[in-house]
C-alpha cells in the first residue's frame, strides 16, 4: 500500500530514516526505513501516518483496525531480555525502568541477559517488536 501510494516520496525521505539501516542485505534496510515510513512518519500532505490512512481507506474488521493501529503507538529503546517462554519474553526497558511482556515468534534468536535495541508497540493485551531489532550481548 505504501509504496504503491507513495513509493516517489518514500525514495524522497527513506535517508532520513533515524533507526540503524547498516545491514548487509538491502531487504533489510528497506524493512526498517519501511517501519518508520508506515507506522511513524507523518505524511506532509495528508497529515496522518500512512497506516492510519490504510485503515481509514479499507474496510477491515474492528479487531484488525484496532491492532494495526496500536502499532502507530511503537517506540524506541534499549531492553534486556530477562526471562524467555515459548512465545513471550520480558524486557526491561533500560533507559525508562518499565518490563513489557512481548510476544515473539522465534524467541530462540534472544538470550536471557541480551540487550535489545528497538522499537516495541503495544499488540492486544502485551507488546511485540517491530521492524528490526538490533541483538547487542553485554560484555
Amino acid at each position: 500500500y505504501a509504496l504503491f501510494h507513495y513509493g516517489r516520496e518514500f525514495e524522497d525521505v527513506r535517508d532520513r530514516c533515524p533507526y540503524y539501516v547498516g545491514f548487509e542485505s538491502e531487504e533489510l534496510v528497506l524493512k526498517q526505513q519501511m517501519t518508520w515510513f508506515v507506522y511513524e512518519l507523518v505524511h506532509p500532505t495528508t497529515g496522518v501516518k500512512i497506516v492510519e490512512e490504510f485503515v481509514r481507506e479499507n474496510d477491515l474488521s474492528e479487531d484488525m483496525a484496532m491492532t494495526l493501529l496500536q502499532a502507530t503507538e511503537l517506540f524506541y529503546g534499549h531492553f534486556k531480555v530477562m526471562e524467555i517462554k515459548k512465545d513471550e519474553m520480558v524486557l526491561h526497558d533500560v533507559e525508562q525502568n518499565k518490563e513489557y511482556v512481548v510476544y515473539t515468534y522465534n524467541s530462540s534468536v534472544y538470550s536471557k541477559g541480551c540487550i535489545i535495541i528497538g522499537h516495541i508497540h503495544p499488540y492486544k493485551n502485551k507488546y511485540k517488536l517491530c521492524g528490526i531489532p538490533i541483538i547487542a550481548i553485554p560484555p
